[in-house]
């Protein structure tokens, strides 16, 4: 608000009034975002530079889902370069992965399978008719009930393989767990 302001201080006296021109200005812009970029325009259109701008969203989302949501990579304070340099990419590692994760068990969860392609980087993000009905009956394409993410990630959790020993003889036997149902059926490769 203060560039809208003009004030006058002088001893023993203060005065403001509002800078018509500066209200104007900014008004004629109300609702438009200006993005600015170093990139040239023969490396990348208008809207290009749009989608890379709404792009940063799916990055903060990652970053917040493996920070607390699904994989809960917990912030660490190194200051050796190697160190920091070995937390960053084991974090980026994190997010291929439950990006790849997500892709592969989409038919297992709310996901859309096929969304469709945008016309415009700045048009309203559109969800396709199968996700509608997926979401409305939760069930899949193939009667399977589908569940959140999350959900199948905490079946997943409950699946281990334990190699037992007893105390003091060589023989060992694996022991595991039984999937459940939707956490049973084969992933896409």
């Amino acid at each position: 608000m203060g560039k809208h302001i003009i004030t006058e201080i002088t001893e023993g006296a203060f005065s403001f009034r509002l800078d018509d021109d500066t209200i104007k200005d900014e008004a004629a812009l109300d609702g438009i975002y200006v993005i600015r970029t170093t990139l040239l325009k023969e490396e990348a259109s208008a809207g290009d530079v749009v989608g890379y701008y709404k792009n940063l969203a799916n990055l903060e989302r990652a970053f917040r889902s493996m920070k607390s949501i699904d994989i809960f990579v917990r912030p660490i304070r190194h200051y050796l370069e190697d160190r920091v340099r070995a937390h960053v990419f084991a974090c980026m590692l994190s997010a291929h992965l439950l990006h790849i994760a997500k892709e592969r068990l989409c038919e297992l969860t709310f996901r859309d399978e096929k969304p469709p392609q945008p016309t415009s980087p700045v048009a309203k993000k559109v969800v396709s008719v199968s996700a509608k009905a997926k979401a409305a009956s939760k069930v899949n394409g193939n009667g399977q009930e589908v569940v959140s993410f999350r959900t199948l990630l905490g079946e997943l959790d409950t699946l281990e393989r334990i190699t037992c020993q007893a105390k003091g003889c060589e023989v060992t036997f694996t022991k595991m767990t039984t999937p459940t149902p939707s956490s049973n059926e084969p992933l896409n490769s």
